[in-house]
């Protein structure tokens, strides 16, 4: 797969992160932070993962530290919402001072998407359970990057495949009927790829991501029919035929999306020209 990923040490991570070095010093007895960029199709994703280390630790206290903010109705959800949130943020916040901006906040919009300084556009993804989490985030200078004009990512626990292995192609809610006959051989063939349904899963959700910034049209996983893989990229076709897809164009456009499978996660993103 064509990526690479350069590491950077965690201490150098939190510093870059936080804002004041005592409150530094007292989180990092409870989280510990890990810290990659991943190139990926010609796009820099920004990888982090937040671990706890202490149980029943006061979430927030992280928030105020690197200075993220708490939005009110995440402080009425789970403390692994409240992670994953964090982490997402964090994340976004790494990629954004790559970009020379330290001190912008990225709020939620509408159907919870990142809201990006003008000129700019992203995407974010995270994956965990209670007590760790994995964030990436793209983003971009929309004037340097001429091909392409929004962006999806998504990514994947490969520990979530267990969840595949528990019932038949047929019952999977983002795949329709042809697509599970057809994907019967990827499983049990003569060359299986047991990652195919949460590959298949992780592109949609890329291509949900990159339509809705692009378009602002939110489609459904029904929306794209898997058409195929050839190295690292999908193909996928628009099948979704309601006038918010014909509308924009969108009805029967081909689309691609890279991936890659890491030691522990499947990575995917799409970018639309």
């Amino acid at each position: 797969m064509r990526y690479h990923t350069i590491k950077r040490e965690v201490s150098d991570t939190s510093a870059l992160l936080a804002q004041d070095a005592r409150a530094l010093s007292d989180i990092q007895q409870h989280i510990r932070l890990t810290y990659h960029t991943i190139v990926l199709a010609h796009h820099q994703i920004h990888q982090l993962s937040v671990s706890v280390l202490t149980a029943n630790f006061a979430i927030e206290a992280a928030y105020a530290c690197f200075d993220i903010d708490l939005p009110e109705a995440v402080t009425r959800v789970s403390t692994k919402r409240k992670l994953d949130f964090l982490t997402g943020r964090l994340a976004a916040k790494l990629a954004l001072q790559a970009l020379g901006l330290a001190h912008f906040t990225v709020l939620k919009g509408k159907y919870g998407e990142p809201l990006w300084p003008d000129g700019m556009t992203g995407s974010i993804s995270h994956t965990g359970d209670k007590t760790s989490c994995t964030a990436i985030c793209c983003a971009y200078r929309q004037s340097s990057m001429q091909n392409c004009s929004a962006i999806g990512v998504d990514i994947e626990a490969k520990i979530n495949n267990v969840c595949f292995e528990r019932d038949e192609p047929q019952h999977y809610a983002f795949l329709n009927d042809q697509e599970a006959m057809a994907l019967v051989e990827y499983s049990c063939g003569t060359h299986p790829n047991h990652y195919i349904y949460l590959m298949i899963f992780s592109a949609k959700e890329s291509l949900i991501k990159a339509i809705y910034a692009k378009y602002n049209v939110l489609l459904s996983f029904l929306a794209f029919e898997y058409m195929g893989v050839s190295g690292d990229v999908m193909t996928f076709t628009v099948i979704d035929s309601t006038q918010k897809a014909q509308g924009n164009g969108l009805a029967q456009a081909v689309m691609q999306v890279q991936w890659v499978i890491t030691e522990q996660h499947i990575i995917t993103i799409c970018s639309i020209s």
